[in-house]
């Protein structure tokens, strides 16, 4: 089975797919997507960590370049990461038993029947106390950062997608991670997911 996690900043979404991964024995990807789609795409790293969930730009930009109106070099940067993102994806699926967290990896495996497609929510308050004591954020750049990683990644999910980020149609399973925190999430996960 492959689960894919769309998370709301600071609602543990690394932390619980690493977790679940171990009770599960399932390979974990998260930000090593990102190394694995640069090198195939012959982008420096450093240049992919950039823009690593980055939103591209228009929709009507989008359509007309996959209409053809645009060759492959015309392709902004961002743009052919994010394809080679799922191109990555779709090749480590192929692999067996695995975990994504982000980058669009539930759309990137639409047409696959075994993804589990779950999104980490939690209260703001929750998230906030969790990115200053996890993540080391100053307190009073916490909700800052929050409120902009958090637009980030909408921006980026509805722009691939074209689907509502955190929308509960587009998920199988939406959960608020504050209700039985990190290892209690994962430890439910796991024994759900070797239910099915």
């Amino acid at each position: 089975m492959i689960i894919t996690f769309a998370r709301q900043y600071g609602s543990g979404g690394r932390d619980i797919g690493l977790k679940l991964a171990e009770l599960l024995d399932y390979r974990f990807y998260d930000r090593e997507i990102l190394d694995i789609a640069a090198e195939n795409s012959s982008i420096h790293p450093q240049i992919a960590k950039r823009f690593d969930e980055k939103p591209v730009g228009s929709l009507l930009y989008s359509a007309f370049v996959a209409s053809g109106g645009m060759d492959e070099q015309q392709i902004p940067l961002n743009q052919k990461l994010a394809l080679a993102q799922f191109q990555a994806i779709r090749d480590l699926a192929n692999q067996g038993d695995c975990i994504f967290v982000g980058r669009c990896a539930d759309m990137a495996l639409q047409k696959r029947p075994d993804v589990l497609r779950i999104f980490l929510h939690a209260p703001t308050e929750w998230r906030l106390k969790r990115i200053v004591e996890e993540y080391g954020i100053p307190k009073e750049l916490a909700e800052k950062t929050l409120k902009k990683t958090d637009k980030t990644r909408n921006d980026y999910y509805e722009f691939f997608t074209q689907k509502k980020w955190g929308q509960v149609t587009n998920f199988d399973l939406t959960i608020n991670t504050s209700l039985l925190g990190i290892d209690g999430t994962a430890e439910r996960l796991a024994a759900f997911i070797k239910s099915l």
